[in-house]
């Protein structure tokens, strides 16, 4: 049986909520990646994450790993990376 992830939340320095963790199913869907892809990221290209117990917990916000990802696509000119990059936008925008 899955356990569901209960998201967390800490407050800003505004004292608003603010999630700081994800389930790996939860970030791959806001990012629009599979399972299988964010297993296979290493190195700077994986999101900050934890394991506790035998739950893996992304610590980094979609947003804010979509954003660095486009500055390293800028960087380094990967192509494809910026076609993911542009439809993850996208859909969070809307």
């Amino acid at each position: 049986m899955k356990r569901k992830h209960t998201p967390r939340f800490a407050q800003d320095a505004a004292g608003a909520n603010v999630r700081v963790s994800w389930s790996v199913d939860d970030w791959v869907a806001d990012v629009g990646i599979c399972r299988g892809t964010f297993y296979a990221l290493k190195g700077d290209r994986a999101p900050r994450s934890t394991t506790v117990g035998r739950r893996r917990l992304i610590m980094e916000a979609p947003r804010d790993y979509l954003a660095r990802m486009s500055q390293t696509e800028l960087q380094t000119c990967e192509p494809g990376l910026s076609q993911m990059l542009d439809a993850a936008l996208r859909r969070e925008a809307v």
